[in-house]
C-alpha cells in the first residue's frame, strides 16, 4: 500500500480522478471517460480482413508514427500480422474507466461507387470492430460506410442493428463529398437511427489526399440539415505549416448548429499549440468531445512554452498513452465533462 501511496505523490495533480491506486494496481472509480477516435490497421492475417496498402507501409508519415510510439519495425509488423488490437488491449487493461471507439475505415472509392484499391491506404471491416466490440467491454464499434456504395444504406442499417456506436467518415482520402445527393440520403438515415457521424475536417497527413476541399467544415452544412448529430474531427484545425486552418470556420458555425461538435483526435504539433492558444480564449469547451487518435503519437512536449517544463516531463513519464493523453489535455485545461460527454452523444449498443 505504501509504494501505490508513494507512486500517487509523485504524480500529483496528474492523476485522474476517475481512477486511484492500491498497492500499485488501478481500481475503478468516478466517472468513465470515452475516447471516440482510435485507428487500428492490419495485413489481414488472423481473420480480422484488415488491409494496409504495401505502398504506405514504408511511408514517411507511417515511419514517423511508427518511430514517435518507439516501435521498431519488426515489432510493428509482428504486430501488423493481425492488428494493432493486441497493443491496445494492455493499455485497457490498466484503465478500466476507460472505453474506446475503434474505427473501421472503409475503401476509397470512384465517383460511380467502385471501390479503388489503389488509392486505399488502410482498409478495416465493419464485422473486425463489431467483432471486437462483442467480445470486449471496453470497445464500442465505429464502423465506416462509403455513402457511394450501391447497398450503403443497407450496410448502415445492418451496422446499426448490430450496435455500431457511430460513423467514421475520411471524406478527403476516401473520396467523399458530403454534399453529394447520396452522401445527403445517407445521413438522413443516420439522423432516424441517432448515429452521430464522425467526420474528418481539417488538414490530413496520415493517409493520402484525394481532393482536399473536403477538408473545409463548411462541406457538413448539407449533412447537418439533415438533422443528426455530426462531429468535425480535429475541429478544423491543420497539422501543417502548408495547409489551410478552417478552426475559426468550424467555431463560427457553432450557433447555427446545436448538433455540431468537434474532438480533440491528434492534437499534436501545430495542432496541439494552436489549441492551447485557443483553450485560453475559450468559449467553445462545451461543444468538444474526446479522442486520441491513437496511433498518432501523443506528446507533451508540443506544448513547451504552453506549459512548464518540470509538469511535461511528468506527463511524458506516463508509458501508457492513452492515460498520458487524457493528462495532458487536462493539463492544457480541458475540464472534466469533454472526456465523459461521448457518454450522452454516442448510440447506446
Amino acid at each position: 500500500m505504501r509504494a501505490g501511496q508513494e507512486w500517487l505523490g509523485r504524480l500529483g495533480s496528474l492523476v485522474t480522478p476517475a481512477f486511484f491506486v492500491s498497492g500499485g494496481t488501478m481500481q475503478e472509480s468516478g466517472p468513465v471517460y470515452y475516447d471516440i477516435h482510435l485507428h487500428l490497421a492490419g495485413c489481414g492475417c488472423g481473420g480480422t480482413g484488415c488491409w494496409l496498402n504495401p505502398k504506405r507501409k514504408n511511408s514517411f508519415a507511417f515511419s514517423m508514427i511508427r518511430r514517435l510510439n518507439h516501435i521498431s519495425k519488426t515489432e510493428l509488423d509482428n504486430m501488423l500480422e493481425e492488428s494493432l488490437w493486441g497493443r491496445i488491449a494492455g493499455w485497457l487493461a490498466e484503465m478500466p474507466y476507460y472505453r474506446v471507439v475503434a474505427l473501421a475505415l472503409d475503401w476509397a472509392r470512384e465517383n460511380d461507387g467502385e471501390l479503388n484499391k489503389s488509392l486505399t491506404d488502410i482498409y478495416v471491416p465493419n464485422d473486425y470492430v463489431i467483432r471486437l466490440a462483442e467480445n470486449n467491454p471496453q470497445v464500442l464499434a465505429g464502423v465506416s460506410i462509403h455513402p457511394y456504395r450501391k447497398d450503403a444504406l443497407d450496410e448502415l442499417r445492418r451496422c446499426a442493428e448490430h450496435g455500431a456506436a457511430l460513423v467514421k467518415w475520411l471524406p478527403v482520402s476516401q473520396n467523399i463529398d458530403p454534399s453529394d445527393p447520396r452522401s445527403v440520403e445517407f445521413c438522413k438515415l443516420l439522423a432516424e437511427y441517432k448515429l452521430p457521424l464522425l467526420c474528418h475536417t481539417g488538414s490530413e497527413g496520415a493517409t493520402r489526399n484525394i481532393n482536399k476541399e473536403f477538408n473545409n467544415p463548411l462541406v457538413l452544412k448539407t449533412a447537418l440539415e439533415q438533422g443528426g448529430t455530426v462531429i468535425a474531427a480535429h475541429c478544423g484545425m491543420r497539422s501543417l505549416p502548408i495547409d489551410k486552418d478552417y478552426f475559426d470556420v468550424w467555431k463560427g458555425m457553432l450557433g447555427d448548429y446545436p448538433h455540431l461538435w468537434g474532438d480533440t483526435a491528434a492534437w499534436f504539433g501545430f495542432r496541439a499549440r494552436k489549441a492551447a492558444r485557443e483553450l485560453k480564449v475559450g468559449g467553445f469547451t462545451d461543444r468538444l468531445i474526446y479522442g486520441s487518435d491513437w496511433p498518432v503519437p501523443s506528446s507533451p512536449w508540443w506544448l513547451l512554452g504552453h506549459l512548464p517544463v518540470r509538469e511535461i516531463r511528468k506527463l511524458a513519464e506516463i508509458k501508457n498513452p492513452f492515460m498520458r493523453d487524457v493528462e495532458t489535455k487536462k493539463a492544457m485545461g480541458l475540464p472534466e465533462e469533454v472526456f465523459t460527454r461521448a457518454a450522452q452523444i454516442l448510440r447506446p449498443s
